[in-house]
């Protein structure tokens, strides 16, 4: 990619204030700068000769800028000016990150083109809903069907990395897309956070199909969104760039998310459960076992479906990947076969020890995702206790403490707290918030503070009864803790409490 092109381009889209080189402020007119761009990055460890260094971020510091130029970045691009030596480019923009979105699009070739691209959003459910969506595709397109969500990124429609953002940076979900592409991967189904949309990671990225499955309370705090309804609009600004609307009936607040779509979608679907206003509804008919309906039924998929992943909240999930496959191309022959193989790691796996006891590990980590395993536990085995072995992460998403609290209140009967991702945070600062909150709910309930988790696993298998569900929640099948600027290997909750009831082989 030429600089030429980066001005160009940035121009275009009304982006650009002015370039300085060798100390002159310019801005395009008849001729532009000469230069080849060779590679761009944030990062400036990677940065190499003839790289754009992109200077973003909320802790940016001038430093690292000095860095990416002393390892042979000619162009730095950013909202500010910094004193740089005389060869060295910078390119002063309104917005980073718009610009960085943009500019990443056409320096892989705008991959998206070549692929047919879902977008999952929702407070809940995202992650299931995805790996379904792709267990159906790699059936209808034998196995070319990427994948980015928050637990793996698949791009080569077989092998799975582990994921570090749901839905990563532009640089890096554009060049992720570039390797799909050149893997011959046809479709690509992608968790899309609210964050996303926040920090502009899939700027100008149009869908061809999005869904919205629900919302709640979650993610706010002063580092990700100060307000439901700034959380809220970022969720529904998916509904403003595809062509194709998914919408979940039963959601909260589902008319808002009904008519932004129709303002700005080119068509739009809806399910719902035991709904027959919706385009498609299900009804549960046993434990993983549902129907599904449509009065006109124009994509021939009107049936009943069995699922491999317990809970009957996943219906919601298999619904809106139901049509959201059919839509991009999926035979109906390859619905059943995919959800029927469904696996997500660390999603309702499920065990039991000698004396009968259930134990499920899950990811659940908010007031929605906690509040409907609880139920499902309860309704699946009314006779026992449901003991519930959960954290909240520190240093974003805080109103999780008081939601997971509530949600413990309204529908457990024991609470063992402990350590998630503490980060910066204390963890029995953490512990203490999300017992007062539970004790100011409900005072009635069991509660215990244990900050290492491996011991808080190990309290619950040896309270627990043959007819109770002991939930472990939060971190799914996560190899590691993120503590204090570190990440320390961890060999996941099914691994410890399959070594606390012996069955590691």
């Amino acid at each position: 990619m030429f600089l030429s092109e980066i001005l160009s381009l940035l121009a275009e889209e009304d982006l650009l204030k002015e370039y300085i080189q060798n100390g002159e402020w310019q801005y395009p007119a008849e001729s532009f700068p000469e230069g080849e761009i060779k590679g761009l990055t944030y990062d400036s460890s990677q940065a190499a000769p003839q790289f754009a260094f992109f200077c973003k971020g909320r802790h940016f510091k001038p430093a690292y800028l000095e860095d990416a130029i002393s390892r042979g970045a000619t162009v730095y691009l950013s909202e500010n000016i910094y004193e740089t030596p005389n060869g060295v480019i910078g390119i002063i923009v309104t917005n980073i990150r718009e610009a960085m979105s943009l500019i990443s699009q056409a320096f892989f070739g705008y991959p998206q083109d070549a692929l047919r691209v879902i977008g999952v959003t929702g407070t809940k459910g995202k992650t299931t809903t995805a790996y379904f969506i792709h267990s159906i595709l790699q059936e209808s397109t034998h196995n070319k069907t990427a994948l980015l969500s928050s637990m793996d990124v698949i791009l080569d429609g077989i092998h799975p990395h582990k994921a570090h953002l749901t839905t990563p940076e532009s640089l890096d979900l554009f060049a992720m897309m570039k390797e799909a592409v050149d893997a011959g991967m046809t479709h690509l189904v992608m968790e899309v956070s609210s964050q996303a949309y926040k920090l502009e990671r899939v700027y100008d990225l149009h869908f061809d199909v999005g869904i919205f499955l629900n919302i709640s309370r979650d993610h706010i705090s002063p580092v990700e969104h100060p307000t439901f309804d700034d959380y809220f609009y970022c969720k529904r600004q998916l509904m403003k760039n595809c062509d194709i609307a998914i919408i979940n009936r039963d959601a909260d607040h589902a008319p808002l998310i009904i008519d932004t779509a129709k303002n700005f979608a080119e068509d739009l679907l809806t399910f719902g459960k035991d709904d027959p206003k919706a385009d498609y509804y299900y009804e549960s008919l046993s434990p993983e076992h549902f129907a599904f309906h449509s009065a006109k039924d124009p994509y021939q998929i009107s049936g009943e479906y069995q699922l491999s992943i317990p809970g009957d909240f996943n219906e919601e999930n298999a619904a809106a990947a139901i049509l959201a496959a059919v839509l991009v191309g999926a035979e109906p022959h390859a619905v059943s076969d995919g959800l029927l193989k469904t696996k997500v790691p660390g999603r309702m796996e499920t065990y039991f020890d000698e004396k009968g006891t259930r134990y499920i590990v899950d990811y659940a980590h908010n007031y929605i995702s906690i509040k409907r395993i609880l139920e499902y536990a309860k309704i699946a085995r009314p006779a026992g206790r449901t003991i519930m072995v959960v954290g909240s992460a520190g240093g974003k998403a805080e109103s999780r403490r008081h939601d997971i609290a509530q949600a413990i209140a309204e529908s457990g009967d024991i609470a063992i707290f402990t350590d998630e991702d503490s980060y910066f945070e204390p963890v029995e600062k953490i512990l203490g918030e999300m017992k007062d909150q539970l004790v100011a709910q409900n005072p009635k309930i069991t509660h215990f503070e244990i900050a290492d988790r491996r011991e808080a696993i190990q309290k619950a298998v040896a309270i627990a009864g043959p007819k109770d569900t002991v939930i472990i929640a939060g971190k799914g099948a996560d190899p590691s803790f993120q503590l204090r600027g570190k990440e320390i290997p961890y060999e996941t909750d099914a691994v410890v409490l399959k070594r606390l009831l012996g069955q590691m082989n």
